[in-house]
């Protein structure tokens, strides 16, 4: 699609992201209009994104290549071509400009706390119990018995692919639902799952894991 406009314009074109500078990023034309409607005059629509998640950055200027932002092409298939691989991690403060963007600790965050757990239904089951009640809301792998305020069916976990296609509608439908939390399982890092988990952590705006011990710190 974009590739048809710039041939249809006859131009080139340089242009940002079609989202609020750390918020979560559009993957629907509607979501586009969520957050710049009265700002943009337009927006054409080439359906949802397929992938979900923003593009991998390598940073190939350094002996050792670094990922800057994990993407659809994974660390495992970086390494096949270029040997070692480095993932940078986020930053808290830059003394300078960003390399990439996307490298805040918190980014892709909607306005709702989210709380994250490990990634297996029991331990996502006792995050969701110590915050019951609270208004929670789940990103839901489908088939996991968990009950809360609102849950958004995910798709089934370890389909990395499917999970990355709808991580950010998941997160702009838990947001939209007024709740005190949204909770979710992180992915392992492994292939597009790290890319996830990447996001996941950002959208927390921690780089620990929420489990029992911090709950019960409060």
């Amino acid at each position: 699609m974009a590739q048809r406009l710039i041939a249809a314009s006859g131009l080139p074109i340089a242009a940002p992201s079609a989202n609020r500078f750390q918020h979560v990023s559009p993957t629907t034309a509607a979501h586009v209009l969520a957050d710049l409607d009265g700002r943009i005059e337009a927006v054409l629509d080439g359906g949802s994104c397929p992938i979900g998640v923003e593009s991998t950055v390598l940073d190939l200027t350094v002996a050792v290549s670094r990922i800057l932002r994990q993407g659809a092409i994974t660390a495992e298939q970086l390494k096949q071509v270029l040997g070692d691989v480095v993932v940078i991690g986020p930053v808290s403060r830059p003394q300078e400009g960003l390399q990439s963007p996307g490298m805040m600790s918190r980014h892709y965050a909607p306005q709702t706390k989210v709380v994250l757990s490990q990634g297996r239904e029991v331990e996502l089951s006792e995050v969701v119990h110590k915050l019951s009640q609270q208004k929670v809301g789940v990103l839901l792998p489908s088939g996991w018995n968990i009950r809360a305020a609102a849950t958004f069916d995910w798709g089934r976990w370890g389909d990395w692919a499917t999970l990355a296609s709808r991580l950010y509608a998941g997160l702009r439908w838990l947001d939209d639902q007024k709740l005190e939390f949204m909770v979710a399982p992180l992915p392992p890092e492994e292939a597009l799952g790290a890319a996830i988990r990447e996001r996941l952590l950002k959208a927390s705006g921690r780089e620990i894991l929420l489990g029992r011990m911090d709950l019960d710190k409060g």
